[in-house]
């Protein structure tokens, strides 16, 4: 097991080719953001893993240096990948380093496997809960305390339009790719942003009223 300063990447993605635009956007949103000074390093395949490189080697070294593993979860993981990487977590993790490192998530239903049963999930099935969620796990990354009523129900106006722009524009991104993938047509999509724009107003209106 690696030390803390041995640690080479803050988060390990792990996740089915199907999820990859999923597990890049989280990526891409994580490498932004700063701990202990620096910006966090992900590992993420595409991106470190280079033409002519071993792809099992990369993983296996990568995976042991990693301060946490996100476990991307859909019905697309079938039960061999699975089986791949449990054994690849039971090589590399010690089994009472797995709930401090290891974080499912969550993101279609599907069933999940016996050695992630007793680890506490992230549910990203909600795309509206997003941003929500996406607090929940940075602050698993960081090792920081998860956030509280508190502190996500703050009474400055400005902080509650920013949360409320923050879901509108998840919705929209939902129906946006569910039209890419023609789960509903442009007349659906149109009633959705109308039902969704209306819905924003009137959160946007009550807030101003507190």
């Amino acid at each position: 097991m690696a030390t803390e300063s041995e640690y080479k990447h803050d988060v390990f993605i792990s996740y089915n080719r199907a999820d990859e635009a999923w597990a890049k956007q989280l990526a891409t949103r994580l490498e932004q953001e700063s701990w202990k000074g620096e910006k966090l390093k992900t590992f993420f395949a595409p991106w470190d893993i280079k033409p002519g490189e071993s792809i099992l080697e990369r993983l296996e070294d990568a995976l042991p240096r990693s301060r946490k593993v996100c476990l991307i979860m859909s019905p697309d993981s079938d039960a061999s990948e699975w089986v791949k990487a449990e054994r690849y977590i039971t090589q590399h993790i010690d089994i009472t380093e797995r709930q401090k490192r290891l974080i499912p998530l969550y993101l279609r239903a599907c069933q999940i496997p016996s050695f992630l049963n007793h680890i506490n999930l992230i549910d990203f099935q909600d795309a509206t809960r997003f941003e929500e969620n996406y607090r929940i796990l940075l602050a698993t990354i960081k090792d920081e305390p998860l956030p509280r009523g508190s502190s996500l129900d703050n009474d400055n106006t400005n902080e509650k339009e920013n949360l409320n722009i923050n879901e509108l524009r998840s919705k929209l991104r939902v129906l946006q790719q569910l039209r890419r993938e023609e789960l509903i047509n442009e007349s659906m999509e149109q009633e959705y942003q109308r039902r969704f724009l209306d819905e924003w107003t009137s959160k946007s209106r009550g807030g101003s009223n507190d």
